[in-house]
Parts: structure tokens; C-alpha cells; sequence
């Protein structure tokens, strides 16, 4: 996929691999999926004509990890789909999803670059306005006589 972008959603619960399991069956009829019950890892991945979309699925201690990867016009539909399924089957352990989008290192350092750029500016907007410049400081006052 081209211009990918990359969300993440950690889910506290004392059942993660019971939940993957059941979202890799789940879409097992729309996606293609893999369950790994040894490792307790999951894929499912969308087909374009579903809107292509990528979601890794990772049991640790505690927790159901989620990783999107989707076009950024299907982030938000992918993230309420995936997200809504999780806490529709985990109802009665009332499981919560809160996505974060990843920002990763080549736009963090495009980010910073920019936001650097626009502190820079205001920085020198602001002394300008507010701070007397070297001349005017060492500059004689001028008194007309009337």
C-alpha cells in the first residue's frame, strides 16, 4: 500500500488470545487470516476491494496488542471496524479500544523540522514587536522645542 499510515491499540484483558482468535475467525469470511494459537499471534488482512488493510494481532500478559496499517482515507473506518468488533465480543469484560496513530521516525523528523520553522518565526515576530532594537536604544532622544 502506498502511503500507509500505522495505528495502534493495546486492550487490557486477562483473556487477549481468546479475543484474537475470535476476530480472526470472525473475518475469516470477509479478510484473509492466520491464527496462531502456539504463538498466540493473528493477522487479517482486507482485500483492496474491502479497502485494504492490515491488522497484527499480539497476546502478551494482560493485554490484546493491535497493529493497523491501512491508506489514510481508511484509517478511521478500519480502526472503527477492528476496534467496535473487540469490544462488541468483550462486552461482559467491558473492553475498551483506544487507537493512537504512529508517527513514524522520517515524519517525526518532518514534523520537528516544520514546527521548528514556525517557532523560529514567532520567536522573531515577537521581538520585533516587543523588543526595542539595538539603534533605537543607543539613539539620542530627540525634544522639540515648541
Amino acid at each position: 500500500m502506498t502511503n500507509e499510515l500505522h495505528s495502534i491499540a493495546t486492550v487490557a484483558t486477562d483473556r487477549p488470545a481468546r479475543y484474537a482468535k475470535q476476530l480472526t475467525q470472525h473475518f475469516g469470511k470477509k479478510a484473509t487470516t492466520i491464527w496462531d494459537s502456539e504463538a498466540e499471534k493473528g493477522d487479517v488482512s482486507f482485500a483492496p476491494e474491502e479497502g485494504s488493510a492490515r491488522v497484527e494481532l499480539t497476546c502478551e500478559e494482560g493485554a490484546l496488542m493491535m497493529n493497523l496499517w491501512t491508506t489514510p482515507e481508511n484509517l478511521e473506518r478500519f480502526e472503527h471496524v477492528v476496534g467496535g468488533h473487540v469490544e462488541r465480543f468483550g462486552v461482559r469484560d467491558e473492553l475498551v479500544v483506544s487507537w493512537h496513530q504512529v508517527i513514524h521516525r522520517a515524519w517525526h523528523q518532518v514534523i520537528h523540522r516544520a514546527w521548528h520553522q514556525v517557532i523560529h518565526r514567532a520567536w522573531h515576530q515577537v521581538i520585533r514587536r516587543y523588543m526595542p532594537s539595538p539603534q533605537a536604544a543607543t539613539a539620542p532622544s530627540e525634544t522639540r522645542k515648541c
